[in-house]
Parts: C-alpha cells; sequence; structure tokens
C-alpha cells in the first residue's frame, strides 16, 4: 500500500512539475516574443520619423551615422535603407553601402516586397519610407539573435531546483510513512495469512521494535493463544464431556462478561478458575492464580482461615470480610461453600468497595465535625444567655457584650446550618442561586466583625484592604456571604499564631468577562503542595499535611465557595507555596444581568 502510493504520489508531483515547466516556458517564450515586438515596433517607428526627414534635408552624412548608432544602441543585426532597384543608400555595415552619393530623385523601380516576421527565431520588420521630391524608400530593421525555448538558464535552474525539492520531499515522505506504516503492513500480512488457516502464534507474531501496534497484536495473539488452550482443556475428554463441553463453555464466556471478580477454590485452597474481573481486581494474571494457593497469591490476613474454613466445609453458612491492599484499595470477599459429587470447594466474589468505604468515612467525618461545630455556638448561647438573666440592669455593657455573643454566635449556627443544606443541595443537584444587587461594602464590614475576635484569639495579624468606590453586584447575597466565609475561616484556620491574612478587594477589566470584582484572601500560613491545588475543591478532601490532622475539618468549604462562584459565572482559583502562604482569588463578574449557571458539583461516590 505504501509503495502504491507513493508511486502515486510520485506520478503526479511529476505531471504537476511537467506542465508547471512547459507553462512556465511558454509564457516566458510569449513574454520575449512580445518584448521583441514591441521594441522593434517602437524602434521603427521612432527611425522611419528621422531617416524621412534627414533624406528629405539632403542628410546622408547624419543618415548613415543614425543607423550606424540605431543597430549599435538597439543590439540590431540588420538596419539600412533600400532604395527602388535593390541599392543600399545606408547600412549599419558601411561596407554594404552601394549608393554613395544621395541624388537629387532617384530613379522609379520595384521595391522588393519584404515580409515582416516577429518570432522566437528573430525579428525583421520593413518600413516604407516616403521622401518629398525623391520619392520611395524602404527601412528594414532585423533582430536575428534566437531565445533558447527552454528559457534562461535562471529559469532552468529554479524550475531544477523546484523539482529536487518536490522529489526529495517526496521521497522523505515516502520513507516516513514506510515507517510508520510497517507496522500495519506486517500486522496485515499475519492477518492474510490467519484467514488461510495459519493458527501458529510465532508465525503470526510480529516484530515488537515495529512500534506499539505490533507490540498490541502481539499481546492480542498471546491472549487468543491462552484463551484456546483453555477452552481445549474444558473441552478435553475427562473433564465435562460429551454435550457438557458446550455449557461449560458458556458458563465460562458468562463469568467473564461479570463485572465482579469469580474465584472458584477447592478444599485445599487451591483456584481451579477465576475470571477476568477478578485477575484485574487482585492485580495478578490468570496464569498466576490457577493452581495456586489463593493465601499465597494474595494477602488475605485473618480472611484467610475464613475461606479455609467455607472451602473445608466447617462454615455452611455466607462469610464476607474486607481486605485493604497495599495501594489503597478495599476488597470486599464474599464466599460461600460449593458441594459436588461429595468434593467440598468454594466459590469467591470479590468486589471493589473502595469508593463506597471513602465515602462511608467522608459522610462520617460530616456527621461527627457537623455535631462538634453545632455543639459549640450552641454551648456559647447557652452560656451567655445565662449570663444575661443572672446579670443586673445596672450593667449595660455586660448585657451588650452578651447579646453581641449571641448575635454573632447565633449568626456561626446561621452559616453552619447554611453549610448542611449547601451540601445537601449538591448531593441532590438542586443548588441555585436567588440573585438581587448586593452591596458590597457592609457585606465586609460584617466579615471583618465576624473574624477579628477569631483572629485576635490566635494573635493573627488581619488586614483589608477595601476599594474607596464600590461597585454593585448582581448575586445571591446568603450564597455569596457563604463562600467568603469559608474563604477567610480557612485561611485564618490554617495560619499558625502570629501570622498574617489579608483581604484585598479591586474591581478589573477581563476581556472575556469584561468588568469584574476580585477578592483576594492571602496567608502566610502552611500553604499547599502544587499537586493538591485542584484537589482541595473536591467534596470530603483533605490536604496530605500531617500539620492538618489535628485540624477540624470536612473538606466542603471549598467546593461549596467554588460551586457558588461558578454559579454565578465566576471561578475560584489558588496559588500556594509550601510553607510560605496562599493565596485564593474569588473572580465574579460585574454583570447587571444574571447569567447562566456554572457547572455543578458531581455527587459523592
Amino acid at each position: 500500500m505504501a509503495a502504491t502510493l507513493g508511486l502515486m504520489l510520485g506520478a503526479v508531483l511529476l505531471v504537476v512539475l511537467a506542465a508547471s515547466s512547459f507553462w512556465t516556458l511558454y509564457t516566458a517564450s510569449s513574454s520575449i516574443t512580445a518584448a521583441r515586438r514591441d521594441h522593434i515596433t517602437s524602434t521603427s517607428v521612432l527611425l522611419t520619423q528621422a531617416v524621412e526627414s534627414q533624406l528629405a534635408a539632403g542628410e546622408l552624412t547624419a543618415l548613415r551615422r543614425l543607423i550606424t548608432e540605431t543597430a549599435r544602441t538597439n543590439g540590431l543585426d540588420e538596419c539600412r535603407v533600400v532604395l527602388p532597384g535593390g541599392g543600399i543608400l545606408a547600412d549599419a555595415d558601411p561596407s554594404r553601402v552601394t549608393v554613395m552619393r544621395l541624388a537629387a530623385q532617384w530613379p522609379e523601380g520595384q521595391l522588393d516586397e519584404l515580409e515582416t516576421t516577429i518570432n522566437e527565431h528573430g525579428a525583421r520588420l520593413v518600413s516604407e519610407l516616403s521622401i518629398p521630391g525623391r520619392g520611395t524608400a524602404r527601412l528594414i530593421i532585423g533582430d536575428g539573435r534566437r531565445h533558447a525555448p527552454w528559457g534562461t538558464w535562471q529559469v532552468r535552474a529554479g524550475l531544477g531546483g523546484i523539482a529536487v525539492i518536490g522529489l526529495s520531499g517526496l521521497l522523505i515522505t515516502y520513507r516516513w510513512m514506510r515507517t510508520r506504516l510497517r507496522a500495519l503492513t506486517a500486522v496485515g500480512e499475519a492477518l492474510t495469512a490467519a484467514s488461510t488457516g495459519e493458527r501458529c502464534v510465532d508465525v503470526l507474531r510480529v516484530d515488537d521494535s515495529f512500534g506499539a501496534a505490533a507490540t498490541a497484536w502481539n499481546a492480542m495473539l498471546d491472549e487468543c493463544h491462552d484463551l484456546r488452550r483453555q477452552a481445549d482443556l474444558v473441552t478435553a475428554p475427562g473433564n465435562s464431556g460429551g454435550a457438557g463441553s458446550g455449557i461449560d463453555r458458556e458458563i465460562r464466556n458468562a463469568c467473564d462478561a461479570l463485572w465482579m471478580g469469580v474465584v472458584m477454590i477447592d478444599s485445599s485452597m487451591h483456584v481451579t478458575y477465576v475470571n477476568g474481573a477478578a485477575a484485574v481486581l487482585l492485580s495478578k494474571s490468570r496464569e498466576e492464580l490457577e493452581g495456586t494457593s489463593l493465601s499465597l497469591a494474595v494477602q488475605l490476613g485473618d480472611g484467610a482461615e475464613v475461606i479455609k474454613g467455607v472451602a473445608a466445609g466447617t462454615l455452611r453458612r455466607r462469610e464476607s470480610f474486607e481486605v485493604r491492599l497495599g495501594d489503597g484499595a478495599v476488597l470486599r470477599f464474599a464466599c460461600r461453600a460449593v458441594r459436588s459429587n461429595g468434593s467440598s470447594a468454594a466459590i469467591i466474589i470479590v468486589t471493589d468497595v473502595t469508593q463506597q468505604k471513602a465515602a462511608d468515612e467522608a459522610r462520617n467525618s460530616l456527621v461527627s465535625q457537623a455535631t462538634h461545630e453545632l455543639r459549640t455556638p450552641l454551648t456559647n448561647i447557652r452560656l451567655y444567655i445565662d449570663a444575661l438573666i443572672d446579670q443586673q440592669d445596672d450593667d449595660p455593657a455586660a448585657r451588650l457584650k452578651c447579646i453581641n455573643v449571641i448575635s454573632e454566635e447565633s449568626r456561626r449556627l446561621e452559616r453552619i446550618v447554611g453549610d448542611m443544606l449547601s451540601v445537601a443541595e449538591i448531593e441532590a443537584g438542586t443548588m441555585s442561586v436567588n440573585r438581587g444587587d448586593v452591596r458590597l461594602e457592609p457585606l465586609f464590614q460584617e466579615l471583618r466583625a465576624d473574624y477579628e475576635a477569631q483572629a485576635q484569639d490566635k494573635e493573627i495579624s488581619l488586614t483589608f484592604d477595601l476599594p474607596p468606590k464600590w461597585p454593585t453586584l448582581f448575586a445571591d447575597r446568603d450564597k455569596l456571604t457563604l463562600a467568603l466565609h469559608n474563604l477567610l475561616g480557612n485561611a485564618l484556620k490554617y495560619t499558625p499564631v502570629g501570622g498574617r491574612v489579608g483581604v484585598m478587594v479591586e474591581t478589573q477589566a477581563d476581556p472575556a468577562k469584561g468588568d469584574v470584582l476580585l477578592v483576594h484572601v492571602s496567608d502566610n500560613g502552611i500553604g499547599i503542595r502544587p499537586e493538591e491545588h485542584e484537589l482541595i475543591f473536591e467534596q470530603f478532601y483533605r490536604a496530605k499535611d500531617n500539620r492538618i490532622s489535628s485540624i477540624t475539618g470536612s473538606g466542603l468549604g471549598l467546593a461549596l465557595a467554588r460551586q457558588i462562584a461558578r454559579q454565578h459565572g465566576g471561578d475560584i482559583t489558588v496559588s500556594s507555596e509550601l510553607d510560605k502562604g496562599s493565596t485564593f482569588t474569588l473572580v465574579l463578574p460585574l454583570s447587571a444581568a444574571p447569567s447562566a449557571a456554572g457547572t455543578t458539583l458531581s455527587r459523592a461516590a
């Protein structure tokens, strides 16, 4: 196929080059002929007028000088004035002159009919002269130079260079195609051999050096060979025999189509059958598992005794247990005894419950965290209400402090409940925004008031860099407040004692979204690894840093904040360096019209 395609491309290229060369040379020849015709014609017109005037004035010497100079200047091979009867009055070559004197009037005679020709072989133009008082004559101009039919050497060199470059490019392309297609060619030959009945794997194998396609072909050959070998074992005499062999083959095919692992073991825990899913889950090939002890092939821990008891028949009920592998995956083994012809065996169903376990752990953590978060503000509210009841009316400052604390804790409790409701909306896929005009100045004043006390308790410097003029944002105030609280709360939570946290608000023109509001929340805390910059926005994910193990958190705050930003047509980005701090940037478009809802977070597994 590569050779045929190369020949076809070569033929097309040669035809194109030949046609291009012909047209180029033809055009060049036509241009030269046209230029020669124009040059000869213009020279003849000018020279005719000059010759007639000089002959009328009797200036024979000047005429001959004019003819000589004109021939030399214009590169003419022939330039003469001919009188009737054939006498040459003036010529570019003075030796050819036959009439030495200019008569007052030359006798009338017959002028030869000379043909005017202009082509690629030369040019010759005959003009008739009429001299008052003397008679008629002829001016003959000729240029006998021939131009090469193949053009100038520059044209030939250019065409030759183009041909060489084109053929070289074609050769390089052809070699590249052969290199890329050699694996497919070899596989095609192997398929042709297989269609004729060839079944030997060594004959059908392709050299692995041909690339990934050859390697994949050889792997497929090995798999087919193994399947044929297993099919031969199933259908061999003494295994199932007769009509039952077809049924066993269909059962094995059905087991291979299952998405959960199926393992059959005998009473000594040796594997007698394993389907494809089980081999994948156990990270072993079928050859490694079949015929070997399951307890040696897989680290089962205490589960090995359970399987051994089921296979031996001492445990008659269905048993199940879970095993955590070295890569963190969790597999659930469910086994049950199988009795046939007086012998005992067991069937084991293997399923991957890693995601289920992770989801369960995340939900348990969320419930525990929510319980803890709810208990703290409720306890503070109860204590300060008791203090408010016990205080006398003569201490208004203390009463005001209690009321402020109760107000702050109630707002904190409201935010916690809002987080939990938002989580429920994300899980149900129904999270939406209720837009309206939001005045940003009081919103950030409330944000400062909510977190100044927490920052002072941790001796953290909390600064706000706010603009003098505030725009009006068309957004959901409650959702926006939730997102800002999550960002600032995280900054204070993961910044050590004595650190710095800053909030800066600015507006900026964005080419894609127009004017946008930027809220930067920066800290000099523990930072985030580069590979976790996107993972921290996933539900229930917490950074893999031992320093935050003692800090409570559910892993939902950033996921909620980004969801809210995207539903407003914006986003949240992070720039962080480990042990140097982080900067989270909330971007919101300053548009009066509501934008389309952002992407919805996927539900936790």
